[in-house]
């Protein structure tokens, strides 16, 4: 049985640490150990998991000064747990935390994996950060893929990173898309009226959602009611812009709420996002029987149909087809959430058994 080390900051809802906590416990229902540096433990209780602690207070763990001492103190404390424990494999979400392992590799040729959910540097370009630290993240991202294995969740995303990389360059690239299961889990809602519209994730700029609470200030009172599920940066900004367009009544905010708590309830996604790795939310959708109506990007024309796709720069566009569904039909509905469980059929696999193997893979220096 293999020893395995990862590493993330601390744990925090969201799609990125569902998949870390998933790929931990798909090796350890295997037989594997696993060990792993972070600020806090993980909720995982296992016998072969254990949880080796980062030096810094967990509620400072945002700060530039964190970043700064974790990039040159975690390398030695990777180094120092791979030899104790006699680690034999590696892998990182992301390659902030496989630029940090790279050590492991150089000195201790121990395989390092890199899985790619998004991209950190588009993000910072999108938010018009800083050059230099735009600059920082690129040579950090370089320094992270450099001779591993990079594995992303879509095509897009790994065609994006490599292109942007002329001195770095990974072992090997392939895809592994995040998974629908099996069986269809469709709900069945009721539609009632309102309709119950909702955006689902992390409140960013880059997911849009200021868009999704425009369109539907065009409606009148009654016809929807959006519910925003997630918390993040743009929560004030869009509650002041609800207050702006005077639709209290018709948004309401619901924090972070578990999955299976949200979809019940819901009759459509909205998803306007500028950018997508492959989007949990929307394969959650899938998986319901919720209809999406999605931005026409990569990501979701890898595994939505195209009429339910629309483009960012035709707000009419949107306004038509939530006019559609509004006068649509329960079956009509119901036949567009099975037209994109069809059109999602390449991602259900088993997803634990095709990441494990994908860390378990051999040497590849």
């Amino acid at each position: 049985m293999a020893t395995i080390l990862t590493c993330y900051y601390r744990p925090k809802p969201g799609g990125l640490c569902t998949r870390l906590f998933r790929a931990m416990r798909a090796l350890l229902a295997r037989g594997h150990t696993v060990h792993y540096l972070a600020l806090a433990p993980f909720p995982i209780d296992h016998p072969r998991c254990f949880f080796h602690r980062f030096p810094w207070p967990v509620r400072h763990g945002d700060t530039l000064l964190f970043w700064a001492l974790f990039h040159l103190i975690a390398p030695p404390m990777l180094l120092g747990i791979a030899l104790r424990q006699k680690v034999t494999h590696a892998f990182g979400f992301s390659p902030t935390y496989t630029a940090i392992m790279q050590p492991l590799l150089r000195l201790l040729s121990i395989p390092v994996v890199c899985f790619l959910n998004g991209d950190l540097v588009f993000g910072h370009q999108f938010r018009q950060r800083a050059p230099w630290l735009i600059g920082l993240d690129k040579i950090v991202e370089g320094i992270g893929v450099h001779g591993l294995g990079l594995v992303g969740v879509a095509p897009h995303l790994l065609d994006r990173l490599v292109k942007r990389h002329s001195h770095f360059s990974p072992a090997f690239t392939s895809v592994l898309p995040n998974d629908l299961p099996i069986q269809a889990i469709f709900l069945r809602r009721k539609m009632q009226r309102p309709i119950q519209l909702s955006l689902v994730g992390t409140l960013d700029a880059i997911k849009n959602q200021a868009f999704a609470v425009a369109l539907i200030s065009s409606f009148d009172e009654g016809d929807f009611h959006l519910s925003i599920f997630g918390t993040g940066l743009e929560y004030q900004r869009l509650s002041n812009l609800v207050a702006e367009l005077k639709i209290e009544k018709r948004v309401t905010f619901r924090g972070w709420v578990p999955a299976d708590r949200i979809w019940p309830q819901v009759d459509l996604l909205l998803m306007p996002s500028f950018s997508e790795g492959l989007p949990n939310a929307v394969l959650e959708a899938i998986a319901a029987g919720v209809p999406v109506l999605a931005s026409d990007i990569p990501a979701h024309r890898w595994f939505l149909p195209i009429e339910q796709l629309l483009p960012l720069d035709d707000p009419e566009r949107w306004r038509q087809m939530l006019n559609g569904i509004l006068n649509a039909s329960q079956e009509k509905l119901s036949d567009l959430a099975q037209r994109q469980w069809d059109a999602a059929a390449h991602l259900r696999f088993d997803w634990d058994e095709r990441i494990t193997e994908t860390i378990l893979q051999g040497q590849f220096r």
